[in-house]
């Protein structure tokens, strides 16, 4: 006797003919499959899935807390990200504005403020220094934006 036969038993079951018409269609996706083998795998996922029923408020909860741990990680590393941006932001304003004291009058500050939102905007939050050199380049030669 081979060792695959050694664990099995031999058991007659009725099933409705709907039932052996779903088996052999959804078995002749896999045609290496024997009915006993397909019918086995059948049932150990249902019960799978009757446990699972049985444990669903505990597992529903263990995915909640991995749910939140992963928006916590991903809120965390946003946050550090935009506090960097931030202090980057924070050189250039303390930068620009020990260059451009007496240089520069409100107005102007304000229509460069203008500026620099609709560049912004215009490339969707995404702005590289390059940009704003090609800008003030284009602007020294007589363009409008």
């Amino acid at each position: 006797m081979d060792k695959s036969t050694d664990d099995k038993s031999r058991k007659s079951i009725w099933l409705p003919e709907k039932t052996w018409q779903m088996i052999e269609s959804h078995r002749g996706k896999d045609t290496k499959q024997s009915i006993a083998n397909f019918i086995d795998l059948a049932v150990r996922h249902y019960c799978c899935m009757l446990d699972n029923d049985s444990n669903r408020e505990i597992l529903t909860q263990e995915l909640v807390n991995v749910f939140r741990d992963c928006i916590k990680n991903v809120e965390d590393h946003i946050s550090a990200t935009m506090f960097k941006m931030a202090g980057e932001q924070a050189v250039l304003s303390l930068l620009f504005a020990d260059l451009l004291v007496n240089h520069i009058d409100r107005r102007e500050l304000q229509a460069y403020r203008n500026d620099a939102y609709d560049m912004i905007r215009k490339r969707h939050g995404i702005l590289m220094f390059e940009d704003a050199l090609k800008k003030v380049e284009y602007d020294q030669e007589g363009g409008d934006n």
